[in-house]
C-alpha cells in the first residue's frame, strides 16, 4: 500500500490542467457571448423605448393642444352666456308694475343652458362633424400627426357634449442605431364639455339698472365739445339743455318732499314705483340773482364775464350735444338729446349704430350753425365769389326730432341714411319750464282776453320742420327711407340775425339777438309773433312769397264790419293775377290781408291767409246780407278744392313757384332765381326709381305741408297733387302705409292716423329720456312717466332713476379700485386727471390736458366740458359692474357709501345684505373659471407598435 501511495505521488498533472483551462476558458466565454448579447439586447430595447417614448410625446403634445383649443373656445362661449344672463336677469313685470331680478338659482340655471347652448352654435360645432374635425386639426401644430377624421363624432346629452374617437397617430420612420424601424403611436379618447356643476357669482354685479351703463355721457346740462379735431365715442350719449325743464333742481320748501310716488300701490299698500327728485347739481336755480351766480358756462362774452344758462346766447340756446370747430364721431345706438343736437362752426358729426345695429337720434333740434370757413376758389373754377365750408352732419340711423332741423351756418351739409321723424305739430303744446335767468318771452306769447291771460308758444317750439336758412348748403334726402313731417316751418321774425365777415376774410358768422317784444304808440308791450308758412322744407329765399310789404301801400279796410291789415296792388296786374284767386277782387278789392308786425322798428306785412281763409268761409256761408250774391259766388269759386287753412296756403305756395316761373312780371321776386341767395341744394331720393338700379333709394314722404326741393337754379315745390312723392297727409291728418311706431312692441306698424303717430313718438320720447332706453313691456311705468310729466312739467332726468343724488352730498375721496379703475364722486366740480372707471358729479366735469382717453361712465348733474386732448370716450357696462363688484369686494366704509349712491345698492351693508342679493362665499367669480372645471377627456387608450 505504501509502494502504491509512493507510486501515486510521482505521477504528473500537466495534461489535465491545459483541459481544464480550456473547459473553464469555453465557459467563461460562453458566459461573456451571453453577457454580450443581453447587453446589446437590452440596448436595443432601450432605443426602441425612447423612439416610442418620442413618438408618444408628439401624439400627447397634439391631443393636448386640442384640449386647450377646445377649452379656449369653451371659455369664450361662457364668458358670452355670462354677459347674457348679466343682461337678462333684469326683467318689467307688468302684473307688479315694476323691475325685477330673478334669483341666484335662476340665473345659475340661465347661464347653463346659455353656456350649452352657445356651444352647440358655435360655427365648428354646429356644421357637422367634418367641420368639427376640420377645426379639431387646426389645433395641431406638428403636422406629423394625423388625425382620424373617419371616427370622430358629436354626441349631445343632455347635461354634456361629447366628442366621440378623438384619433391621433403619428407614423415615423427611425433608420440609425439598432432601434431602426417604422414607429406607430395611436392615442384616442372622448372629450367632454359638461354643464357647470358650480354655481357663478351673479348677485354682486346686477344692475336693476343697467342701461345707464352703455352710455359713455349723460350730462343733465348738456355736453360741450370744443376744438377737438378727433374725437371718437363708443357709446351712447345723453345730453340735456342748460336752461329748460329743471324745476327738480330746486331747494324744496320747508315741508316739501323731494319723493315723487307712484298713485298705484303694491299689494302692501306702498307705492309701484317712487323716486328722490332731489336736485341733481349743486348749482341752485334759487341762488339766481345776476350773472356771477348760479348756472355759468365756461365760456365768456366779449367783456370776459362767463355766461349764464339763459338760453340765448349761442352756447346756451343751442346746448345739449353743442360742438365747435370739433370733428366727433359717435358710435351708439342712442343719442338723446332733450335739448339741441347742435354741430357749430364747421365742426363735422357722424352717427352711426354699434355692432350692425341701427342708430336712434332722440332731439328736440338739430342745428348746423355757426361761422363758416371762406376758402378760394380752385384755380380752374372761374365762377364768382368764394367756398364756403359749413358744418356737416351725417346720421347713419334714425332720427326723432321733436322740433325743428335747422341748416343755418353757410356752406353747411346735412346727409340722412335712416328715416325722419319730425313729429311735433301745432297742436302739441310746449311745456318746458325755464330756469331764472331765462327771458320767458324769447320763448312764450302772453296774450290778455279781458281777464283771462294765456301762454302761447312761440315758433319752432310745437312745430317740426326742415328749415335751410344758409346760403349754399345742402340738405341730403336721397337715402332716406322715409320722412315724416309734421309740422311746418316758421319764419322766426322774434330773432334777429346779423352776419359779417372777419378782417381777415377767412370766416363768415352770424349773430342772433331777440326781439321778441316792442312798444307801440300807446305805450303797450307788444310781442311780435313768428310766422308759419306753407312749407315743412323751407328754404329761406321761399319766404319772400309771403312778405308783400314792398308791393304796394299799407292800409285798413273794412270788410263784413270787421277791419283788416291789407296791402294795396292796385296798379300791380301780375301780383294781382296771382292773389285775386285767393283773395278775390269783389270781396278785397285789389288788396292782400296781412298780418303787421314790427321787426326792428320797422313794418313788416306777411300775408293774411289764417283771416282770407276764415272770412271767406264766412262769405261762403252766410246767408244773410251783409254779403253780396257776387260776393258770396267769388268765395265759393276761391275755395273750390280748398279743404282747410293748411291746404290754402299750400296751394298759394304751389301757385305762387309756378306763377313767377312762367309769368313775365316784375311786382313778385321771382324764387326760382333769386340772385341774392343761394340756397344751395335739397334733394330727395328718386320717387320713381330703377329697379335696376339698387343704388336708387325711393324716399316715402308724409308732410304736413310743401316739399321744397332745390337743384342748382330750379326749385320745386311738391304736395300731395304730386302722387309719387307725397300721400294722404297732406289732405288732412290721414296717410296709409305701414309704418307707425308702436311703443308697445317696438316695431312700425299700420297707422290711419298722423296725429296718433306724433303722439306715441312723444310718449316714447318723454319715456326714453327717463329710461335710457325702450322697453316694450313697460306699459304702466310709461304713465308713471306722464304722470310725473304732467305734474313735473317735462322735469324729468335719467339720474334720478339710476343715481341716489342726494347721498352725494361731499366730495369723497378718490377710491382705486383692485381692477385698476377708479370712481371718482363729489358734490361739487370734477376734473379727471387720469384713469377710467365711474364719475359722478354734482357740478361740471371736464378733463385735464394730458387725458387722452376714457373707458367706463361720465355723469354730471352740470355739464360735461370736452376739450382739445381727449380723443377716446368709451362706454363698458363691464368696466361699470366690475367697479361695483370691487366696491362689494373692498367691504370698506368708503367703498359702501359710495356704492349707496347707485340706486339699487342705496341700502347695501358690509355684509352683503340690503343690495340686489347677498354674497354666497361658495360662489365663484366668471374671471377665475378655468376650462378644466368644464373639459375633460375620458376613455383614454394607447397603442404602440412597430416594425424591428
Amino acid at each position: 500500500m505504501k509502494k502504491l501511495i509512493e507510486k501515486i505521488k510521482k505521477l504528473n498533472n500537466h495534461g489535465s490542467s491545459i483541459v481544464m483551462v480550456v473547459v473553464a476558458l469555453g465557459f467563461i466565454g460562453i458566459i461573456i457571448g451571453a453577457l454580450l448579447s443581453a447587453a446589446g439586447s437590452a440596448y436595443k430595447l432601450k432605443v426602441q423605448n425612447k423612439n416610442s417614448k418620442n413618438n408618444f410625446y408628439y401624439v400627447e403634445q397634439a391631443m393636448q393642444e386640442i384640449y386647450a383649443g377646445i377649452g379656449s373656445n369653451t371659455i369664450e362661449e361662457m364668458k358670452a352666456a355670462y354677459a347674457y344672463t348679466v343682461e337678462n336677469m333684469v326683467r318689467f313685470e307688468p302684473n307688479i308694475g315694476t323691475y325685477i331680478t330673478i334669483s341666484d338659482d335662476e340665473a345659475n340655471e340661465m347661464f347653463k343652458d346659455k353656456f350649452m347652448q352657445n356651444i352647440l352654435e358655435s360655427d365648428y360645432f354646429a356644421q357637422g362633424d367634418i367641420a368639427l374635425a376640420n377645426a379639431l386639426e387646426g389645433y395641431i401644430s406638428n403636422d406629423t400627426v394625423k388625425l382620424d377624421k373617419t371616427k370622430l363624432s358629436l354626441q349631445v346629452e343632455s347635461d354634456r357634449i361629447v366628442i366621440k374617437d378623438v384619433t391621433l397617430t403619428r407614423v415615423q420612420d427611425y433608420d440609425k442605431s439598432s432601434g431602426a424601424g417604422t414607429y406607430v403611436q395611436t392615442i384616442s379618447t372622448d372629450i367632454v364639455i359638461s354643464e357647470p356643476d358650480f354655481k357663478v357669482r351673479f348677485n354682486n354685479m346686477v344692475s336693476d339698472y343697467s342701461g345707464i351703463f352703455e352710455y359713455a355721457l349723460v350730462g343733465d346740462m348738456g355736453v360741450q365739445i370744443a376744438n377737438n379735431d378727433g374725437l371718437n365715442i363708443n357709446g351712447n350719449v345723453y345730453a340735456s339743455a342748460d336752461y329748460y325743464n329743471k324745476t327738480y333742481n330746486k331747494k324744496p320748501a320747508d315741508g316739501e318732499s323731494t319723493v315723487f310716488d307712484s298713485t298705484a300701490k303694491d299689494s302692501d299698500g306702498n307705492p309701484k314705483y317712487s323716486f328722490n327728485l332731489s336736485p341733481v347739481t349743486g348749482k341752485d336755480p334759487a341762488d339766481l340773482t345776476d350773472s356771477s351766480k348760479g348756472y355759468m358756462n365756461k365760456e365768456k362774452d366779449s367783456s370776459g364775464k362767463n355766461l349764464t344758462y339763459d338760453g340765448e346766447n349761442v352756447y346756451s340756446m343751442n346746448s345739449g350735444l353743442f360742438m365747435t370747430n370739433s370733428n366727433v364721431t359717435i358710435i351708439g345706438d342712442r343719442v338723446i338729446v332733450p335739448g339741441t343736437v347742435a354741430v357749430m362752426d364747421s365742426s363735422d358729426l357722424t352717427v352711426f349704430g354699434s355692432s350692425g345695429e341701427v342708430s336712434e337720434v332722440w332731439a328736440d333740434n338739430i342745428v348746423l350753425g355757426g361761422s363758416t370757413k371762406i376758402t378760394p376758389k380752385d384755380p380752374g373754377d372761374t365762377s364768382k365769389g368764394v367756398n364756403y365750408e359749413g358744418s356737416t352732419a351725417l346720421f347713419g340711423g334714425d332720427l326723432y326730432v321733436r322740433d325743428d332741423t335747422e341748416l343755418n351756418a353757410k356752406g353747411s351739409n346735412l346727409t340722412i341714411h335712416g328715416s325722419y321723424y319730425g313729429y311735433g305739430n301745432s297742436t302739441s303744446k310746449d311745456t318746458r319750464v325755464f330756469v331764472d335767468t331765462v327771458n320767458k318771452s324769447n320763448f312764450q306769447i302772453i296774450t290778455n282776453n279781458g281777464t283771462v291771460t294765456t301762454t302761447e308758444n312761440r315758433g319752432h317750439y310745437n312745430s317740426s320742420s326742415i328749415v335751410i336758412n344758409g346760403e349754399y348748403s345742402k340738405l341730403d334726402l336721397s337715402e332716406t327711407k322715409k320722412l315724416f313731417l309734421a309740422g311746418r316751418a316758421y319764419i322766426e321774425l322774434s330773432k334777429k340775425v346779423d352776419g359779417k365777415t372777419s378782417d381777415d376774410g377767412k370766416k363768415y358768422s352770424e349773430t342772433f339777438t331777440y326781439a321778441p317784444t316792442y312798444e307801440n304808440a300807446n305805450k303797450e308791450t307788444v310781442f311780435v309773433r313768428d310766422y308759419k308758412t306753407a312749407e315743412s322744407i323751407s328754404i329761406k329765399s321761399n319766404q319772400v312769397m309771403y312778405n308783400i310789404t314792398s308791393l304796394g301801400t299799407a292800409s285798413k279796410r273794412t270788410i263784413g264790419g270787421k277791419e283788416y291789415d291789407v296791402i294795396s296792388l292796385s296798379g300791380k296786374p301780375n301780383a294781382q293775377l296771382l292773389f285775386k284767386k285767393y283773395f278775390p277782387e269783389v270781396i278785397f278789392g285789389s288788396n292782400v290781408p296781412c298780418v303787421k308786425e314790427v321787426v326792428d322798428s320797422k313794418e313788416v306785412y306777411l300775408i293774411d291767409f289764417k283771416n282770407g281763409y276764415k272770412l271767406l268761409n264766412e262769405i261762403k256761408d252766410s246767408t244773410g246780407t251783409t254779403y253780396t250774391t257776387e260776393q258770396k259766388t267769388a268765395a265759393t269759386t276761391a275755395l273750390n278744392g280748398i279743404d282747410s287753412e293748411n291746404d290754402y296756403t299750400l296751394k298759394f305756395a304751389m301757385d305762387y313757384v309756378e306763377h313767377v316761373t312762367n309769368v313775365a312780371e316784375t311786382e313778385l321776386k321771382d324764387i326760382t332765381t333769386y340772385d341774392e341767395f343761394d340756397a344751395g341744394t335739397v334733394v330727395i331720393g328718386d320717387t320713381t326709381p330703377d329697379p335696376a338700379d339698387v343704388n336708387n333709394t325711393a324716399a316715402k314722404i308724409y308732410s304736413s305741408g310743401a316739399i321744397t326741393t332745390k337743384n342748382g337754379s330750379t326749385f320745386t315745390m311738391v304736395t300731395n297733387n304730386d302722387g309719387d312723392v307725397l300721400n294722404g297727409l297732406l289732405g288732412g291728418n290721414t296717410y296709409k302705409d305701414d309704418y307707425i311706431y308702436n311703443p308697445n312692441d317696438n316695431t312700425y306698424s299700420y297707422a290711419e292716423n298722423a296725429f296718433l303717430l306724433s303722439k306715441d313718438l312723444e310718449t316714447e320720447y318723454n319715456y326714453i329720456k327717463w329710461n335710457l332706453d325702450h322697453n316694450k313691456e313697460a306699459v304702466e311705468e310709461k304713465a308713471y312717466v306722464q304722470s310725473m310729466i304732467t305734474e313735473k312739467g317735462e322735469s324729468i332726468t335719467p339720474i334720478h332713476k339710476y343715481i341716489i343724488m342726494s347721498k352725494v352730498n361731499k366730495v369723497f375721496p378718490t377710491m382705486n379700485t383692485v381692477t385698476g379703475y377708479k370712481v371718482f364722486i363729489s358734490n361739487g366740480d370734477i376734473k379727471v386727471a387720469d384713469g377710467s372707471g365711474i364719475v359722478i358729479a354734482k357740478g361740471d366735469v371736464d378733463f385735464s390736458d394730458k387725458v387722452e382717453s376714457f373707458e367706463g361712465m361720465i355723469i354730471a348733474g352740470g355739464k360735461i366740458y370736452i376739450g382739445e386732448n381727449l380723443k377716446s370716450l368709451v362706454a363698458s357696462p363691464n368696466v361699470c359692474r366690475g367697479v361695483l363688484r370691487d366696491l362689494i369686494v373692498d367691504g370698506s366704509d368708503a367703498a359702501i357709501e359710495m356704492l349707496n349712491v347707485f340706486k339699487e345698492y342705496e341700502n347695501y351693508k358690509a355684509d352683503g345684505t340690503g343690495g340686489p342679493g347677498n354674497v354666497d362665499n361658495e360662489q365663484i367669480s366668471i374671471d377665475t373659471i378655468d376650462y378644466s372645471q368644464v373639459v375633460s377627456m375620458t376613455n383614454w387608450m394607447k397603442n404602440v407598435g412597430g416594425v424591428y
